[in-house]
């Protein structure tokens, strides 16, 4: 009998492969096991039994024995993580908070960075299609522009690499599951906020290559101009990418150019779609004649670099990295197991003015 069970359990791991790319998220109850491979039902057990203890099923009494999503080489439970850079702190956080779930389930990581750059990005992916890791994770890059990168995100999934993204999916690229942000609705929450504190002329800086920026311009726009306060192009400021990353290297970047300074005369608010450009222009501000927050109230979504300012802290959207984190490494389990995934949309966090450490 001993042979025989370790011989079934052997066959069920080439069934559980199967049933994996398939998508199928369990194996047959015990009788049709017994029926199948001409086993008794105390042979089919055993098997079930090893198997259990090898990581690659879970058995729950009268519903049956579900994938883990494991295989059996080790070496083929690794997920890759494809992020802008794990030093800064929302990233770090969320990656702590993934990791933590993956290993918990038996299942190693990899992190790459790609410095939300493209071309980062293609060397990545061609170096993943070598060797594929069983599910990807992923924040893209510059995900409002097209990318070229999609065949290689294809020919990925087409050897059943599941992907789940970050905040935005590239539209073009289907059949990928996506924890998404509700940017659109933090948008319109910040002009009614704004609009509550008296304020009908804002100035708006977003990025215009980041799909999750854009969308919370377009939440905060429609809202303001529902009110009956539009925006008109003059007090809009699109920067790219590239800009931001030059402001991170603290190289000289006119934030206060013309067409800064054109955005901001006559409007007593600034909107942000990230942190660095806003505590940049806090900096700079005085030395323009305006003070903050007396004379110009800053709102801004995230504020890890607004931290180190010593004034009045601005209207602050926050999200949660680790419930993210969490939400994204369930999503990428759920996959890997061959279940639907669970989805939520995740809720940007107001914060009142405070004074800043």
């Amino acid at each position: 009998m001993a042979n025989r069970y370790r011989r079934l359990a052997e066959e069920l791991k080439q069934q559980i492969r199967i049933n994996l790319r398939e998508g199928i998220p369990t194996l047959p109850p015990e009788r049709r096991l017994g029926e199948l491979y001409h086993v008794s039902r105390q042979t089919v057990r055993a098997a079930l039994s090893l198997l259990e203890q090898e990581g690659l099923i879970t058995r729950r009494r009268g519903s049956g024995s579900y994938l883990t999503g494991r295989l059996a080489a080790p070496h083929q439970n690794t997920v890759g993580i494809l992020i802008p850079d794990s030093q800064e702190p929302f990233w770090a956080s969320l990656l702590g908070a993934a990791c933590g779930v993956l290993k918990e389930n038996g299942f190693e990581t990899r992190t790459f960075h790609t410095g939300n750059q493209i071309d980062r990005e293609r060397e990545i992916l061609c170096g993943l299609l070598k060797e594929p890791p069983r599910a990807l994770l992923v924040r893209g890059c510059k995900t409002a522009l097209p990318n070229p990168n999609l065949d290689l995100y294809r020919r990925l999934l087409s050897q059943n690499c599941p992907a789940v993204f970050l905040g935005s999916c590239y539209p073009a690229l289907d059949n990928c599951a996506c924890i998404r942000v509700n940017n659109y609705g933090a948008g319109a929450r910040l002009a009614d906020a704004l609009i509550a504190q008296g304020h009908t002329a804002a100035a708006v800086f977003s990025l215009a290559d980041d799909l999750e920026e854009t969308e919370r311009f377009l939440g905060f726009a429609e809202a303001m101009q529902e009110a009956g306060f539009p925006i008109p192009d003059s007090r809009i400021v699109w920067y790219t990418s590239r800009e931001q990353k030059l402001l991170l290297e603290n190289r000289d970047v006119p934030l206060l150019s013309p067409a800064s300074e054109e955005a901001l005369s006559a409007c007593t608010a600034a909107v942000f779609g990230s942190d660095l450009p806003a505590w940049r222009l806090i900096r700079a501000l005085p030395r323009s004649g305006r003070r903050v927050p007396s004379e110009m109230t800053i709102a801004v979504f995230g504020d890890p670099y607004l931290k180190h300012l010593r004034a009045a802290a601005p209207l602050t959207f926050t999200l949660r990295p680790r419930e993210m984190g969490t939400q994204a490494a369930r999503a990428v389990l759920a996959r890997l197991r061959g279940l639907p995934a669970v989805l939520p949309e995740i809720e940007w966090e107001l914060t009142r003015p405070r004074p800043l450490l």
